[in-house]
């Protein structure tokens, strides 16, 4: 039996993003395969700052009252916002009210994993490059 509560987080913004449908086989494939309970499903159609993100903590947390602790699934880190730093604003956002973001792509773990210190790093070797995160 399920006993991780998770709410999936879809995005696409154009024709030339992964569609929504796809999203969704994808993200209910991986919380089937880890026995998370997806109870809500989230559909944006631009990307996520931390106000929407403290708006979705509201209604999760204050309109549905569910207190416990929930993944909020993501195909991958970009569906929540392109801007890594935003990404961790957000995630930093989820955290505070027991949310969780967790991408299907186990690469993108390493990624929610820095630090702001490592980030900073990282975008200081990457300037000059013709890379961006």
């Amino acid at each position: 039996m399920a006993d991780q509560k998770a709410i999936a987080y879809y995005r696409c913004e154009n024709l030339s993003e992964i569609s929504i449908e796809l999203q969704r086989k994808r993200v209910r494939e991986y919380c089937s395969a880890m026995n998370y309970d997806l109870f809500v499903e989230i559909t944006a159609d631009k990307p996520c700052t931390e106000q929407e993100a403290e708006a979705v903590c509201t209604v999760i947390r204050h309109e549905m009252h569910f207190w416990g602790p929930i993944k909020l699934i993501v195909l991958n880190l970009h569906r929540i916002n392109n801007d890594i730093h935003m990404v961790h604003r957000v995630s930093d956002v989820f955290n505070r009210h027991d949310i969780a973001l967790e991408s299907t792509n186990k690469a993108d773990h390493e990624i929610l994993a820095l630090t702001d210190q490592d980030e900073y790093a990282l975008l200081q070797a990457l300037a000059g490059t013709s890379l961006s995160v």
